[in-house]
């Protein structure tokens, strides 16, 4: 909804969720954020400002944050992108003298996090970014990108009840399984896991990578880098401490 020029669009989306008088089930079902269509329809302003290379200005307030006013963010915006069943707007925000602009930054903020005012900045020329978006997302998952984080394999066992949901469900898009030959020696340096099928990801680690892992339990255990492994292995300990702590 709220996207300009886009009527068609919206005619389609009726029909695919069929009108209520008929009282019947949708063919096809999308995952609808209300919040942004309490926004005036947020996605879609949001949409048109990219599409018109305008500099935009928006009210953001973090979640820490949380009854503090909102605060005003100019950005140049970019792209919008979707991770996890919430939006997000990739942009470079304007500089100024205490933070001058660099054009080789690239933010992300949460659709959920702004207060749905979007408002043209007219007078300011729009800037283009340099940097190839789509690509440097590719080495993450998520939308979260540290230039600070190397890319590097990341080595996973995959347990066989899992397997075939692993194969269908990529957790990256670079995911790859390993060489027949690594299979054997990974399978020699860790006989517990001789019975698990091996793969690989090419990622710069972030807070949704280990997110990602923790979500799949004991189907998936992080072999190598040993620090990304110890990492993902302290917080499934504190969170078994949380549970042990709890009393019936």
């Amino acid at each position: 909804e709220g996207l300009e020029n886009f009527s068609w669009l919206e005619i389609l989306r009726k029909k695919l969720e069929m009108s209520e008088e008929k009282k019947e089930r949708p063919v096809i079902s999308f995952y609808r954020n209300d919040l942004l269509r309490l926004h005036d329809n947020l996605l879609g302003q949001l949409y048109s400002a990219i599409s018109r290379r305008k500099v935009i200005r928006f009210g953001y307030r973090r979640f820490a944050d949380k009854g503090q006013p909102y605060q005003q963010i100019t950005v140049y915006p970019y792209q919008l992108r979707q991770y996890n069943n919430r939006w997000f707007l990739i942009c470079n925000p304007v500089g100024n003298k205490e933070y001058p602009f660099d054009p080789k930054l690239i933010y992300n903020y949460a659709l959920d996090r702004m207060d749905g005012k979007v408002e043209y900045m007219e007078e300011m020329p729009f800037i283009d970014t340099p940097i190839d978006i789509d690509a440097r997302f590719e080495e993450v998952i998520g939308v979260t990108f540290r230039e600070d984080v190397e890319l590097e394999p990341i080595v996973f066992a995959v347990k066989p009840y899992s397997v075939d949901y692993v194969l269908t469900k990529s957790i990256h898009s670079s995911q790859d399984e390993i060489s027949p030959e690594a299979e054997r020696e990974l399978k020699k340096k860790y006989p517990q896991l001789k019975d698990c099928k091996f793969f690989v990801v090419y990622c710069r680690p972030n807070y949704e990578l280990y997110s990602r892992f923790a979500s799949f339990g004991d189907a998936v255990i992080i072999i190598e880098p040993t620090d990304i492994r110890k990492r993902l292995q302290e917080t499934l300990r504190k969170a078994l401490d949380n549970y042990a702590d709890l009393q019936d």
